[in-house]
């Protein structure tokens, strides 16, 4: 793809349509760090999976991030999460 003079090309790492699956993994498998694993946050994903461990919060954290990335606009979660890097709630 050959691109003209002043024109730049970016890419996320993560689309705005994919803020729907991490929010299923955070529903289902929050506490296991699913949905951070998916978005590409090893470290969050690890303390998920420890706080599931060690005190069980993992699954409520979870289910508060599930529903918040449901009640996001598409626009709101790139934002955020994709170009913002913001890895907790």
């Amino acid at each position: 793809m050959k691109m003209q003079a002043g024109m730049t090309m970016q890419m996320s790492r993560i689309h705005p349509h994919r803020r729907v699956p991490a929010a299923i993994l955070a529903l289902g498998l929050g506490g296991l760090g699913a949905h951070k694993f998916y978005m590409g946050r090893l470290i969050p994903g690890l303390v998920h999976v420890l706080l599931s461990c060690f005190f069980g919060l993992g699954w409520v954290v979870g289910i508060v991030e599930g529903v918040r990335y449901l009640k996001m606009t598409d626009a709101e979660y790139e934002r955020t999460y994709v170009t913002g890097i913001r890895s907790w709630l």
